[in-house]
């Protein structure tokens, strides 16, 4: 079903429509360069560009073998050409503009409806502006700006699928994955997008997928190559994956870790058994928490803390038991978590959906009543035996439960509520029309909306079963939830003024 866009979307446009897309994003640049993160009240990650983990992308930087090369390998390309790595904040500025401004562009040539166009690119700008990670040495201010850019081509696939457009989107989301591993889930873009296109890709539909594989392997391939290069070929390539797996499993509750000291070696089922001994304190406040935001904040720092080679809580046991095996500590720490949590799947399942619900609910965005009695509770539960393991847990006083405005709460809750409901009617729209027998075409509009909740399920998904929680990483996929709501939107009233039409 093609539905025709609506009498007052604004078919019209000619150069007028592209031209204040280019204004907008000339105007979000102009804005920032001189400051890029402003004065400290609007920054949302710090003063300087370099945050928490900003170090470790650098190539030369011990931690960065735990990274896949993509942005680090961009900041060193900005290093040569600029001499500092202090262009970084300006080179993603205009890299977020320009992309924000091409899927607008694209969005606009899908339906030729300008309010649409628009109010994308004024919803991506102004939500760029209160994240702005393009301020910081972090991977989502190059993420983003590829993200918006991938979006763009599907868009531009939706309303007329080719091989050079294909090639272009595939290149774009395997740069996004090197860029963001974490981001893995955008691959499930092209099976899910082939399928809703499947009945108007006649006689083309293998050479589109080609147009797809090759460009995803050279960019991996590439990847893999570059990557032992810059660090030895010698070795496996450490995963972070296998830390935040352990942390889970040294946290899981009591009552659902029957069967994860069953490790099939001795040493390595002792060693899990004195990190769960030793990490009881923490799983007892974790479990007794009274109210939600309080266990989420808890298990995600004590999950942060339980992690770790060179730093955790159980470092130096670590070290002497790969020592004594002769391995690893990451294969070690993969080892155990991978055992330990698929041996009760129903325990991982339970963690996953704890971190999945505080993504969705902006865990970290609370009030001064909560920060008031999230403090009284973890002081009720803390003594002398206790104090030094809470503090290493960062469960006394966690950036998480300082106090927001209460604006900033409700519209916090009120967003991942609304980016949830339109992801999952996005889908269920979609699959609902793609399997009716009579649906030859799926409206361009919902079948953008539709892979744009797929990826946002997706890239959330990824990481709350495998990864640590940090709330920059839904943040970051804020192009998708925006694209997502905005042209469901679209193709919803479009829907119902076409039944009215008839109905006249």
């Amino acid at each position: 079903m093609d539905i025709p866009p609506p009498r007052w979307a604004g078919t019209g446009g000619g150069w007028r429509v592209p031209a204040l897309l280019l204004g907008l994003s000339v105007g979000y640049v102009a804005l920032w360069w001189t400051a890029p993160i402003g004065e400290h009240i609007w920054s949302p990650l710090g003063a300087t560009m370099l945050h928490g983990d900003s170090q470790s992308f650098f190539l030369d930087d011990a931690a960065s073998r735990y990274r896949w090369v993509g942005y680090p390998l961009f900041l060193a390309g900005v290093e040569g050409v600029f001499g500092t790595p202090a262009a970084v904040p300006r080179v993603q500025l205009v890299l977020a503009a320009a992309a924000v401004c091409f899927l607008a562009w694209m969005v606009w040539h899908m339906r030729r409806a300008a309010w649409l166009a628009v109010a994308l690119a004024m919803a991506l700008l102004g939500l760029s502006a209160v994240a702005r990670f393009h301020a910081y040495i972090l991977s989502e201010g190059l993420f983003a700006p590829l993200l918006c850019a991938l979006l763009g081509v599907v868009a531009r696939l939706a309303r007329q699928a080719s091989v050079r457009w294909a090639a272009l989107g595939a290149l774009l989301c395997g740069l996004a994955v090197t860029v963001r591993p974490a981001a893995m889930a955008l691959l499930a873009l092209w099976p899910f997008l082939g399928w809703l296109l499947w009945p108007r890709l006649s006689g083309r539909r293998w050479r589109l997928a080609a147009a797809v594989l090759l460009p995803l392997a050279v960019v991996f391939l590439v990847e893999a190559v570059v990557w032992r290069t810059v660090h030895g070929a010698g070795g496996e390539r450490p995963s972070i994956v296998d830390r935040a797996l352990f942390a889970k499993a040294v946290l899981v509750p009591d009552d659902q870790a029957s069967g994860h000291s069953r490790l099939p070696e001795a040493d390595l089922a002792h060693f899990l058994a004195e990190a769960r001994r030793e990490a009881a304190p923490l799983r007892h406040l974790i479990a007794a928490a009274p109210e939600l935001h309080m266990r989420t904040i808890l298990l995600r720092n004590a999950e942060s803390a339980a992690e770790g080679v060179s730093y955790g809580l159980f470092s130096e046991p670590l070290r002497a038991l790969a020592l004594r095996r002769g391995e690893s500590a990451d294969l070690l720490l993969g080892a155990i978590g991978w055992r330990a949590l698929g041996a009760r799947p129903g325990a991982w399942f339970a963690n996953a959906a704890t971190h999945w619900l505080s993504m969705w609910t902006y865990y970290s965005v609370n009030d001064a009543a909560f920060a008031e009695r999230y403090e009284a509770y973890v002081r009720r539960q803390m003594n002398r035996d206790n104090a030094r393991l809470f503090r290493d847990a960062n469960a006394i006083h966690p950036a998480a439960a300082d106090p927001e405005p209460a604006v900033v709460v409700v519209l916090s809750r009120l967003a991942g509520g609304a980016a949830l409901a339109c992801s999952v009617l996005a889908i269920g729209a979609a699959l609902w029309q793609r399997l009716r027998r009579h649906a030859v075409r799926l409206d361009d509009d919902l079948v953008v909306a539709a892979v744009s909740a797929l990826l946002l399920h997706g890239c959330v998904l990824v990481v709350v079963v495998f990864n640590q929680v940090v709330l920059r990483f839904f943040v970051v996929t804020w192009p998708l939830q925006a694209a997502c709501g905005l042209l469901l939107l679209h193709w919803a009233w479009g829907c119902w003024r076409a039944r009215g039409g008839a109905a006249e």
